[in-house]
């Protein structure tokens, strides 16, 4: 009896300890004030921190077009609350995305959700988020780039534009996009200057962040793309603007509280030289380093039977630039013309171009042969100064196909059918104009009514 007392206080206690522990874990909620809102109210994040003090909590997430204004901290027993204020800048839907927060290094997951903002209402009081204070002015360190692989190229040779802003590790003020999407197709076009075949390579809609160019300082590419000029002479990109939000601050104990101020940065003009190529070159083929690589299933084939074969050349920069090869004539071969397809890899800080040629062939007659002898691709060599010559390498053959002989040996009955065949006319004769086809239908038609009139009857 007496250990069964003793299991069941120990299951008690245990039991509690573990109801003990679940009461006192950290937990943390957020709610949202109404996401309908008027230009000039404000939507609220509030975070609810449970059973844990807070010591350390990381920054709000930014809203697109909503400016990041007062963080607020307060304590309720052992619950402290956050809320964050944003103010629209204006109407339209937005999107507060699902997001995460660092909480005394513990990191939290929330769901966003959709925001609605219409116009100002005409007795609309702006909340009161706190009395105005001495906002603290911290001066930023970023700058806006704008940088070109090659300053110098020839006719059709392709160079690499990039955009971007970077952010210096020591910056210490609060920054923030606006009207990016606008701002981005903005920059696209004014980095391609007139009188250039021009490849976006980065998106229009967002940006990314080049990890590779710098592990202390944050670089944001805000635009990246291939040109490659047509006319010759001096190619210039005008400077560039690029404008941010910059906060001012003031913290206390208490609260945080943003002022929001507008500042606008700038590349320097980037002028590019453009040199004439070969007269015997312009407008036919391409400026660069070029490779060509074939591809091809088998190199043995059936004579009439077709089989592809697909030539790709590739380079540093632009794709669309790049001509097909030209198909020498020839006697042993149909060669039709090729389906297209077009790549851009990424190799580090550049993109590779690839166009590929899938050319369908017949051939005519047995042999082998090298491929070169059929294709042949010029370009001018930026490398040598020369106009250089790709051909594909590789040899095939070309066997017969397996034909079945069947031995026909002619007999009387054949003898006899060629005769008829040799014999019959080759007029067609119609159904009225034969008297002999008129007296079978008849007979026909008369058979089939006696043999119905048969069956009612009989019924």
């Amino acid at each position: 009896m007496s250990k069964s007392v003793f299991a069941f206080c120990f299951l008690i206690v245990f039991l509690s300890q573990i109801v003990l522990q679940a009461q006192n874990k950290a937990t943390a909620v957020a709610t949202y004030s109404a996401p309908r809102m008027a230009l000039g109210d404000v939507f609220v994040v509030t975070i609810l921190v449970q059973n844990e003090k807070v010591k350390q909590v990381s920054s709000f997430p930014q809203i697109a077009d909503f400016t990041k204004s007062t963080t607020t901290y307060a304590k309720d027993k052992k619950n402290y609350i956050i809320k964050q204020y944003y103010k629209p800048r204006k109407k339209g839907e937005f999107e507060l995305g699902n997001y995460s927060l660092t909480i005394n290094q513990k990191t939290h997951f929330f769901k966003g959700l959709k925001l609605f903002v219409t116009n100002a209402k005409a007795t609309a009081n702006t909340a009161n988020i706190g009395p105005e204070v001495i906002y603290e002015e911290v001066k930023e360190h970023c700058q806006l780039n704008i940088q070109c692989s090659k300053i110098k190229l020839y006719q059709t040779e392709s160079t690499l534009i990039t955009v971007s802003l970077t952010v210096y590790d020591d910056n210490k003020a609060e920054l923030n996009f606006i009207d990016l999407k606008d701002q981005l197709k903005a920059i696209a076009q004014l980095a391609k200057p007139s009188g250039v075949w021009s490849e976006d390579i980065s998106s229009l809609k967002e940006i990314s962040i080049d990890t590779t160019i710098s592990k202390k300082n944050t670089t944001y590419i805000l635009y990246r793309g291939y040109i490659s000029p047509i006319d010759t002479g001096h190619h210039v990109i005008p400077s560039i603007p690029f404008r941010l939000l910059k906060y001012k601050i003031f913290k206390s104990a208490l609260e945080i509280k943003r002022k929001e101020t507008e500042i606008i940065l700038h590349t320097l003009p980037l002028k590019i030289q453009t040199k004439p190529l070969p007269e015997n070159l312009y407008g036919q083929w391409s400026a660069g380093q070029f490779l060509m690589k074939e591809k091809l299933n088998t190199n043995q084939f059936t004579v009439h039977k077709a089989f592809d074969i697909t030539l790709t050349l590739s380079h540093l920069g632009l794709s669309g630039i790049i001509p097909a090869p030209i198909v020498l004539d020839n006697k042993n071969f149909n060669i039709f013309a090729p389906q297209v397809a077009e790549k851009m890899y990424r190799n580090g800080s550049s993109f590779i171009g690839t166009k590929s040629f899938q050319y369908t062939f017949v051939p005519k007659a047995v042999g082998t042969y090298h491929l070169a002898d059929y294709f042949v691709w010029v370009y001018y060599n930026v490398a040598t100064n020369t106009i250089d010559t790709l051909k594909p390498k590789s040899k095939i053959t070309v066997e017969a196909g397996k034909e079945i002989n069947l031995q026909v040996n002619e007999t009387e009955e054949a003898k006899d059918w060629n005769e008829i065949i040799n014999k019959s006319s080759n007029v067609v004769l119609h159904l009225e104009s034969d008297p002999r086809l008129k007296w079978v239908s008849n007979v026909l038609i008369i058979l089939m009514l006696l043999i119905t009139l048969y069956i009612i009857l009989k019924k």
